[in-house]
């Protein structure tokens, strides 16, 4: 029953905040991203990569009137140097917020059951707008991802050695040893030590776990698409993250691409009449009108999928 007026008060205000309003009909090159997870203590800011899920918002172009608002979800998993954040591998969920949420929803369309997801969605969507129309500038240059640490067993972690141009720079900047500086940062987590994986990322074979440090980490947080969508891509460290490839927006554009090429065969124009008059030139349709047949096969398309 609790879920039930949840959902109702999310949908309800999902039409104040999107349904009554006219939808963008440019891209704005900025994406909003947040963070959900599941934790027995909510004050421990150490959290297990795979119980991390990250929601990203943004404008998706895809060749209609006016571009898709955008909901992904990926997970995180260790690679052997690192850290992988997205991509295909780790796709969760790929969404559109321009349709309306419902119970029992699929495809394109949020379930209103999975209430975590619809409420962090209308949270991102809230200050994306809110910094797009107000205050533009505060927009980061790329996505503050959380501090990775990499968890050791005791034995291993006694024979760790550090490296890294951060860790160097820090070293010289405090005039401070390496195994002092590694010893400062030492810390202790489920009975495993634990050292930020950027300086460890080389041993990072030997390590047990990988945990996400969540303490300095903005609740939501708006960053500049300056490039699309390779803005959605790049690295940090020894990590790397992809919050644009997903083996479902693989499926959509596959889908879009057959919708667009039926709908064209469909329009195809008729052949030249032979007894027409060269000096008679037909008139010329306008483009827009051209164009609607196809925007309408796509909006069909996204409604049913």
């Amino acid at each position: 029953m609790q879920m039930n007026l949840q959902s109702d008060e999310l949908v309800n205000r999902w039409k104040r905040q999107i349904g009554s309003r006219k939808p963008y009909r440019r891209q704005r090159l900025l994406a909003a991203i947040g963070f959900l997870y599941r934790a027995k203590d909510r004050t421990e800011p150490f959290i297990e990569l795979h119980r991390l899920l990250t929601v990203v918002v943004f404008d998706d172009p895809i060749g209609r009137a006016f571009p898709a608002l955008r909901v992904a979800g990926y997970g995180a998993r260790q690679v052997p140097h690192g850290v992988q954040w997205g991509g295909p591998d780790n796709s969760k969920f790929y969404k559109d917020l321009r349709l309306e949420p419902e119970a029992g929803g699929w495809g394109l369309r949020i379930d209103t059951f999975n209430c975590d997801v619809l409420h962090i969605a209308m949270q991102l969507q809230a200050t994306l707008h809110r910094v797009d129309r107000f205050t533009p500038r505060s927009a980061t240059l790329q996505p503050q991802l959380p501090r990775l640490w990499a968890g050791f067993p005791a034995q291993e972690a006694e024979s760790m050695r550090a490296s890294g141009p951060e860790f160097a720079g820090l070293c010289d900047k405090f005039s401070i040893l390496p195994d002092a500086m590694l010893e400062k940062f030492r810390r202790e987590h489920q009975g495993l030590v634990c050292f930020p994986m950027d300086w460890v990322s080389s041993d990072l074979h030997r390590s047990l776990a990988v945990f996400a440090d969540m303490s300095e980490t903005p609740r939501t947080q708006v960053f500049r698409l300056t490039d699309y969508p390779e803005g959605l891509q790049g690295f940090q460290g020894a990590a790397a993250f992809d919050f644009y490839h997903s083996s479902q927006r693989e499926q959509f554009t596959s889908k879009l691409e057959r919708a667009r090429r039926k709908q064209e065969q469909t329009h195809l124009p008729l052949p030249p009449n032979r007894n027409q008059p060269e000096e008679v030139i037909p008139q010329e349709a306008d483009s827009d009108s051209s164009q609607q047949p196809c925007c309408q096969a796509i909006d069909a398309l996204i409604h049913a999928t």
